[in-house]
């Protein structure tokens, strides 16, 4: 099942460029974030970035579940303040 870290991982690799870059912005281990990254993918039945030379760039699907983490984690900092 999707969970807010899950998405707070795409939200993290998108807005870093990379896995590495996310995982040091996110403090979590490598391995982790690319275990939660496949587990989405699989779960959503797509590939949400293509592994690139340079870095990571969004799918198409991957534009439409960064944009809706994106509005979810904004939602949910509003409930917790």
């Amino acid at each position: 099942a999707m969970k807010l870290n899950h998405l707070r991982d795409v939200v993290g690799i998108a807005e870093s460029g990379s896995v590495h870059a996310a995982t040091r912005r996110l403090g979590i281990a490598q391995p982790l974030l690319t275990r939660n990254l496949g587990n989405l993918e699989r779960e959503l039945g797509g590939k949400l970035f293509e592994r690139r030379r340079r870095g990571m760039v969004a799918t198409s699907l991957g534009i439409l579940v960064i944009d809706g983490a994106h509005k979810i984690l904004s939602e949910v900092e509003l409930l917790s303040t």
